[in-house]
């Protein structure tokens, strides 16, 4: 799993350095266009906790034998993570280091190590 991984590691970082370089030339620019922008970032993907609810209690441990959640620490907290757990089969944490440009994949949850799940 780990070198399945490992190959899509540079792809994502390719992929997120030209969208960094883009946001940061449209940022120069900045202007209401920016700002708006801005404002869609911040509510993009948010959910409200009904929701988040719903995903974590009903979806997520019957959607298939095979479900991989990309989430951030915000969005599945710590009590969410343990409702989860019993149908978790690993977790892992794509730990990116800015200054090195690299992705390190790590088993465990934000603050969970590989022997809590």
């Amino acid at each position: 799993m780990k070198q399945d991984l490992a190959g899509v590691v540079p792809q994502l970082e390719r992929a997120t350095s030209r969208s960094y370089k883009a946001e940061a030339d449209f940022a120069k620019v900045g202007g209401k266009h920016w700002e708006q922008r801005e404002q869609r970032q911040r509510h993009k993907g948010e959910l409200d906790s009904e929701h988040r609810n719903q995903l974590v209690e009903r979806y997520f441990p019957h959607a298939s034998h095979q479900v991989i959640i990309l989430s951030t620490d915000t969005e599945i907290e710590e009590h969410y993570f343990e409702q989860l757990k019993p149908s978790l089969a690993r977790a892992y944490h794509l730990n990116y280091d800015e200054a090195g440009r690299m992705t390190t994949i790590e088993e465990g949850y934000f603050w969970k190590t590989s022997d809590a799940v």
